[in-house]
């Protein structure tokens, strides 16, 4: 684990970390259906271990970490998992190499977005240099381990979640029965631009869409408040959608 304040933390703490993505798909989808989990930002590989452990319907794992120190971490940490593919490179509009910016105090918070660090308990961060590839090539990279499969997809990448929904392939959405990613509208942070109108298309494909702490969303409203300057207050949350 990184040595920081947050994660490694709360892990020396409580001993174990439980995420509710793994009671929705035991709730929500069908056990008897085997799907591919795809966690683009699996910084340490919490997530994907405890599904692996606790959803023995997911039988294959595609991870994406950009920021080395946490890749090296995931790496260790799904090592005695089964077929588990580890890619480390971050998604975004195009190929590139880019700037990524890792918070000290809590190395989930590393963002391609500078201002993402302004969230930053003690705003100490450090910089390093990564391989982005497009949403686009990525989908590619990963075809023969996706067609034809039922997909799970958690995004968690500080910032440019909606920036890659909306670049989303329409053969990767139509295959995905939940989407997980987080909102973060918090003023301060500015977001990449996005097509509103591929994001709205892209997660309007989907039936139900909820937040463990917000009533009455939908594909507008999510669409609406992607960024601080259309929110009428900070937003921190996680959203499912499922069709």
């Amino acid at each position: 684990m990184p040595n920081d304040v947050q994660i490694t933390w709360q892990l020396m703490r409580y001993g174990e970390l439980s995420y509710p993505i793994s009671k929705i798909i035991k709730k929500k989808l069908n056990n008897k259906k085997k799907y591919t989990f795809i966690d683009i930002g699996a910084n340490v590989g919490l997530v994907s271990r405890q599904l692996f452990f606790e959803n023995k319907n997911i039988e294959n794992y595609i991870c994406v970490e950009p920021a080395k120190m946490t890749f090296d971490c995931l790496a260790k940490n799904t090592s005695s998992l089964k077929k588990v593919s580890l890619h480390n490179i971050g998604l975004g509009r195009k190929n590139e190499t880019k700037n990524i910016f890792i918070d000290k105090s809590n190395h989930g918070n590393a963002s391609l977005e500078k201002t993402m660090m302004t969230l930053s308990k003690y705003k100490n961060y450090k910089v390093e240099k990564v391989n982005v590839l497009s949403v686009k090539s990525f989908f590619n990279l990963i075809k023969k381990d996706t067609k034809g499969k039922k997909l799970i997809i958690k995004i968690d990448t500080q910032s440019l979640d909606e920036l890659i929904i909306s670049l989303i392939p329409d053969e990767i959405i139509n295959n995905t029965v939940l989407l997980n990613y987080e909102l973060t509208s918090v003023k301060g942070v500015k977001k990449q631009k996005i097509s509103v109108k591929d994001f709205k298309s892209n997660i309007s494909k989907f039936k139900k869409i909820w937040s463990e702490d917000i009533n009455n969303i939908n594909s507008d409203w999510l669409a609406q408040n992607y960024e601080s300057s259309k929110s009428k207050e900070d937003i921190e949350t996680d959203i499912y959608l499922m069709k």
